[in-house]
């Protein structure tokens, strides 16, 4: 099903939840990929830790937004700027972890042990697309945004796709969209009291394909070493040094920061001096 041809709450959380994306890419830094390495398990978080607090304010049931811990990986263009510039910090340590497809959905199968699940009071686990909510709740000119997508906004029940308890944890607001995110989503059967961790797999950490942000400065060879840094299997060293890359804008995108703001506004301050 085309998502322009979708006309019901079922068939959108069937589509949201359909794995159809080749890879998948997680921007962070090298300090968080050499504890994912080291400990082989991967942080998820509670909704007041996103950078996007007006989801978990507005969009959702927010009762049972205290009971989800998440993590985010964006489907669309693997050099999202946006992406990077937002969570490729500090740009000068920025690299991108994407994994394959059909990696992800072993991983995430991994994560349907009854037994694990039990033991660490889970309720469900969830992969699912974003989609993103263009316009005012109730509104006939709504819309919803996935991908190139584009679709009605429809009721789950007698309750607005973004207000449904159902869907709380699938839809954000329409400002987010660039980010095409697909979330890896935990929900306890008790509130969240802080950081959860899931395992990852070492068939799945080999598998990782890791990226140098576009204002990574140094060598190759350093920061692999900062990377590597603690990991003790030679398989898995071997193959994270194998599937090192750099960004193909490396040099080709100046970022603007305070600094910049700060040494502009000087200059300009001594012009007139």
């Amino acid at each position: 099903m085309k998502f322009s041809d979708i006309k019901t709450a079922d068939q959108l959380l069937s589509f949201q939840k359909k794995k159809r994306h080749h890879f998948y890419h997680h921007f962070t830094n090298v300090s968080a990929l050499n504890s994912i390495l080291k400990g082989q398990q991967w942080l998820l978080s509670p909704a007041t830790r996103m950078n996007d607090l007006h989801e978990c304010t507005v969009k959702g049931d927010l009762q049972k937004w205290k009971r989800i811990v998440s993590t985010c990986f964006s489907f669309g263009d693997e050099d999202n700027m946006a992406m990077w510039a937002m969570y490729g910090l500090p740009w000068t340590q920025g690299v991108r972890i994407t994994i394959p497809g059909r990696t992800l959905c072993q991983w995430f199968s991994a994560l349907q042990d009854p037994n694990w699940q039990s033991e660490n009071n889970v309720e469900c686990v969830s992969l699912h697309d974003i989609v993103y909510y263009d316009g005012y709740v109730d509104h006939d000119d709504s819309h919803l945004l996935w991908s190139r997508g584009k679709c009605k906004v429809m009721k789950d029940g007698n309750t607005d796709i973004s207000k449904s308890e159902r869907f709380t944890g699938y839809v954000k607001n329409a400002a987010w969209k660039q980010e095409s995110e697909t979330r890896l989503m935990v929900v306890l059967k008790e509130d969240s009291v802080g950081d959860f961790y899931i395992p990852i797999p070492e068939t799945v950490l080999s598998r990782f394909e890791i990226c140098l942000g576009p204002m990574v400065d140094e060598d190759s060879e350093t920061v692999l070493s900062q990377i590597l840094n603690g990991v003790n299997s030679l398989n898995l060293r071997n193959a994270i040094s194998k599937n090192l890359q750099r960004c193909f804008f490396q040099n080709k995108l100046h970022l603007k920061s305070m600094c910049d703001y700060c040494k502009n506004q000087f200059n300009s301050e001594n012009d007139y001096a």
